[in-house]
């Protein structure tokens, strides 16, 4: 299991746990933290990007950072404007078969409780409250996924990221 503390935004190691080469990679939340993140290019498709993902499925709210990774990331990417809600999350699924999920919607990842996971073998899901991560730790265990890494983020104790695979 690895533990520890991921001490800032950059998605390097944020997300480094999580594994996508060769895989089809359903990051929900893929817009940039804030103005710095934004000048610095921390977003986590850069770094799946980076990472060798087949395709990249980036969904965020945030119209203009979906334009800047649409312009730069031009390869192997979709990017949409949408507001996640348990309508979409499955349609996403259903439609571009991810085989690898990043959520990182600042307290919105309630919304895939309800989907099904079907064709995602790894998933790296930041949570938000002690609640949340209890959805989810059942969730992970409902779908058969066994947790591989719990981390931390430095100064804000009641946030995780879980990652976690099956066969």
């Amino acid at each position: 299991m690895i533990v520890g503390e991921i001490t800032c935004e950059n998605p390097d190691e944020h997300w480094k746990p999580i594994t996508v080469n060769g895989g089809i990679v359903l990051d929900l939340g893929c817009g940039f933290n804030d103005e710095d993140s934004r000048n610095k290019r921390w977003s986590s498709p850069y770094y799946f990007k980076k990472e060798n993902a087949q395709l990249i499925i980036g969904v965020d709210i945030n119209n203009d950072d979906i334009i800047i990774l649409k312009n730069e990331i031009k390869n192997k990417s979709i990017f949409i404007t949408d507001k996640i809600d348990d309508g979409n999350i499955q349609s996403y699924i259903d439609r571009y078969n991810p085989t690898h999920l990043k959520c990182d919607i600042e307290g919105g990842e309630v919304a895939i409780i309800n989907s099904d996971p079907k064709t995602i073998k790894n998933a790296a899901i930041e949570v938000h409250t002690p609640e949340i991560r209890k959805q989810f730790l059942d969730w992970f265990l409902r779908w058969g996924f066994s947790l591989y890494g719990d981390l931390s983020l430095r100064g804000h104790p009641h946030i995780s990221v879980l990652f976690a695979s099956r066969p």
